[in-house]
This record gives structure tokens, C-alpha cells and sequence, in this order.
């Protein structure tokens, strides 16, 4: 099962209407989560070559820099790792500056399309 990492998330992405849970996980528990994946499964959807960079650092994975809007669809998996910067100026922000921001990690799971009965089996 192709599993998407990304910086960022949101309802956009979906490719039509479903059932997205999101639950906030710890560094360590995404690193640990991350590091059990098979590496081909992963796909990146990391738009910034250094966060790209930096979040395979941390990880110890392989993350491709990866600018490409994505469609989520079907049962689908995706972890995102979002810097949190204090800059109220949107711009491209240095390697220096991702590198020291606070990170929040989220895990989120979603069932997209009209064959899909939604239930709370997440």
C-alpha cells in the first residue's frame, strides 16, 4: 500500500467527498512508525527540497523533495511532519530555519468516494 509523507495536509487534497481521522503522534512515534514502512511503499509529496532534506535526517529514511499536487483517493495513508515557524510573511524558509522550528506530526488515514461505507474502523 502506497504510503504519501508530506509537510502539509489538507482537505483539498481529497479527490471527492470521505472520512479523513487524524490523530497527533509524537517524533519518536513517527520516526519509529516510519522506519517500520518498506521504502518503495513510500511516497513523498514534499514540496521543499530542504525539507525534504531535513526530514531524512531526522528520520534516518530516505524523503524525496517531491512538488506535485496530489489527489488523495480510495483507502489511503499519509503522514505529515509540519515545521511550525513564527514568520507572518509566507516565503521559502532557510534550511537554518525548518531545522530549528517546532514540529507537529500528524498520522491520518481516509476513505474517499461514494463505494465507500463509513464506519469507525480507522
Amino acid at each position: 500500500m502506497r504510503v504519501y509523507i508530506g509537510s502539509t495536509f489538507s482537505p483539498l487534497m481529497l479527490a471527492q467527498m470521505g472520512e479523513c481521522q487524524i490523530w497527533e503522534v509524537s517524533f519518536e512515534e513517527m520516526k519509529e512508525i516510519l522506519q517500520e514502512i518498506d521504502p518503495k511503499d513510500i511516497y513523498s509529496i514534499v514540496g521543499h527540497e530542504n525539507t525534504a532534506n531535513i526530514l531524512s535526517k531526522i528520520f534516518g529514511i530516505s524523503i524525496e523533495f517531491n512538488r506535485e499536487t496530489v489527489q488523495l483517493e480510495d483507502y489511503f495513508q499519509m503522514y505529515t511532519a509540519i515545521p511550525i515557524n513564527r514568520d507572518i510573511i509566507t516565503r521559502e524558509f532557510s534550511s537554518e530555519e525548518i531545522y530549528s522550528s517546532d514540529w507537529r506530526f500528524f498520522n491520518i488515514v481516509g476513505a474517499i468516494g461514494e463505494d465507500y461505507e463509513y464506519e469507525d474502523d480507522f
